[in-house]
This record gives structure tokens, C-alpha cells and sequence, in this order.
């Protein structure tokens, strides 16, 4: 997949993004994350959606929906975390990052969580750098 955009304009979209959510991210775990967030959005795999107040994923590698046999989920759509979506995180350890991350993203998505244990790798480190926006 080539890119579709400049490094300037993913950095605008990203900047989108957090001001949409009205995210603060800061620290060195966000500058990792940045640099996954800003290489989907040069890709065009990452897209915000004022309108709605949602982004959108688009996976590189479909997933078989379990709701609907032979139907394939393209793209995982994202909002905002509610205050019962955040306490999914305190069930984890700090030791359970990626349990956690994965959890928090089942419900940001609005997915079972069967959905994204099936994740493509380079689909899970895009969205775990989108859900690490929230903590």
C-alpha cells in the first residue's frame, strides 16, 4: 500500500483526531504511538470522521465476521470511550498491557472480542496506538 499523503498532513490529521476526542497525549509512549498513528494515516488506513466523531480503521487484513458467516469486517469504527468503557482497564495489571489494550478496543469498536484476537499483527499495532490515545 502506498502512501497517500504527506508526513505534513498526516501530522494535521492526527492533530485532528486529538482534537476530536480532546486527548492530551503526551510522554514517550505517545511519541511511539505517533509514529504508528501518523504511518496509517500516510497509508490512509486511519481516517477521522468529525462528522460522527468516530475514526476509522481499515484493516489490512479482513476478518471473518462471526455474526455473519462468509462476511468480512473491512473496517473497524472507533468512538469515543464512555466512563463504563474505561473500567475495563482496571481489570488488568499494568503487567496485562496488551490484554488490556485489546479489551478496551473490543469495546471502542464496538467488536467482540473474538474479533480482535483474530487481528492481523500490523492491524493490532495501528489500533492499539489509536486506543492509546485514552490512557
Amino acid at each position: 500500500m502506498s502512501e497517500i499523503m504527506s508526513r505534513e498532513v498526516a501530522e494535521q490529521e492526527l492533530q485532528r483526531i486529538i482534537d476530536l476526542w480532546e486527548v492530551n497525549p503526551e510522554g514517550e509512549a505517545f511519541e511511539t504511538s505517533k509514529r504508528r498513528l501518523l504511518f496509517g494515516l500516510q497509508k490512509g488506513r486511519i481516517i477521522p470522521d468529525e462528522e460522527n466523531c468516530v475514526v476509522r480503521l481499515q484493516l489490512i487484513k479482513p476478518i471473518e465476521s462471526e455474526k455473519a458467516p462468509g462476511g468480512m469486517i473491512e473496517e473497524l469504527v472507533f468512538h469515543e470511550p464512555n466512563a463504563e468503557d474505561l473500567k475495563v482497564m482496571d481489570k488488568y495489571k499494568e503487567s496485562e498491557a496488551m490484554a488490556r489494550t485489546l479489551h478496551l478496543a473490543s469495546r471502542l469498536c464496538d467488536q467482540p472480542i473474538g474479533i480482535v484476537n483474530r487481528m492481523a499483527s500490523r492491524d493490532v499495532s495501528t489500533m492499539g496506538a489509536l486506543v492509546s490515545l485514552f490512557f
